[in-house]
């Protein structure tokens, strides 16, 4: 996108340059006529300096587009001077849908991650649930009772030096529920984080349509200012070969044509760059190349997006 839109600030520098260069030319002329002076003469050498400095920034611009572009492939700065002008995406494809569903944020990997977490906390929490339930066999269980007598709890001490695997809760019940508080707190936690990392995905989702959709709507205003000047470049002209007006005259209200192109340029890459935004926002699940919008998500742990249940239990 900022290479596409180095070209087009390059095609309006070119134009302003050479609009520049016939209005001098046309200063001079008359000024040798003594129709103008020496001033009107230095602005327009000070246009045409301009004008060629713009040319110049617009080329640099592309030169570091394409760098960067093959910094990204991995291949040296020769493999940039084989990459061609990129097209511009249309603005139909650069605006906001009217439904954009609020669960596509399930794609983002932050969001995923969190959920995760989780029910990875819901899962230690059953599991310390199950540790206070006996890890005995049975055929294990008549076996002890028979070394330590009818009361298990009578158990000598050396029974635990050679049956260490065999676990019962009720020696170390204490243990136990601290480990599920513990448990039970990083799911807290875990549900804390998931919901803050929601809140956060859907305000940066609401800035960046919001901030598309006023870009949406600087470049309606600004495409009426640019078909304005457009208009008025066509009478000028034609005001010209008729006769009725000078083509210096012409030439001024071809500066405005070109500011105005100019600032259409700089709107649409704003739109371009926004909606790459609000892509990433989004966690790659809107595609506004395509039109459309993709098939909704699932509610899994990599989609869901609503708050949390309670997964204790």
């Amino acid at each position: 996108m900022q290479l596409g839109y180095a070209y087009a600030q390059q095609d309006v520098a070119q134009a302003e340059l050479q609009r520049a260069n016939d209005a001098r030319k046309l200063t001079h002329q008359r000024v040798d006529a003594g129709i103008d002076n020496r001033i009107q003469l230095e602005q327009a050498n000070a246009e045409v300096a301009g004008a060629q400095q713009q040319a110049e920034q617009a080329s640099r611009a592309i030169d570091a587009a394409r760098s960067a572009l093959s910094v990204l492939l991995g291949k040296g700065p020769d493999r940039g001077r084989d990459i061609t002008r990129p097209q511009l995406l249309p603005p139909s494809m650069l605006s906001v849908p009217a439904n954009l569903p609020v669960n596509l944020i399930g794609h983002r990997a932050d969001l995923v991650a969190a959920r995760w977490q989780v029910e990875a906390s819901g899962e230690d929490i059953k599991a310390a649930k199950a540790e206070f339930l006996p890890n005995l066999g049975l055929t294990a269980l008549a076996g002890v009772i028979g070394f330590g007598g009818s009361n298990i709890l009578n158990l000598p001490s050396r029974f635990y030096s050679v049956a260490p695997a065999l676990s019962l809760p009720i020696f170390n019940g204490g243990r136990l529920r601290y480990n599920l508080r513990g448990k039970d707190a990083q799911y807290d936690i875990a549900v804390a984080q998931y919901n803050q990392t929601l809140v956060k995905a859907v305000n940066e989702v609401a800035d960046d349509v919001d901030a598309l959709q006023s870009l949406q709507q600087q470049a309606t205003s600004e495409q009426q200012a640019l078909d304005a000047a457009r208009s008025a470049w066509k009478l000028a002209e034609q005001r010209y070969k008729a006769g009725v007006g000078s083509y210096l005259e012409a030439l001024t209200v071809r500066q405005q044509l070109l500011v105005a192109e100019q600032r259409m340029a700089a709107l649409k890459a704003q739109q371009s760059d926004q909606s790459v935004q609000l892509i990433q926002a989004l966690g790659g699940g809107y595609r506004p190349a395509h039109g459309q919008l993709p098939p909704e998500p699932k509610a899994t742990a990599s989609s869901s997006v609503s708050p949390t249940p309670d997964n204790r239990s």
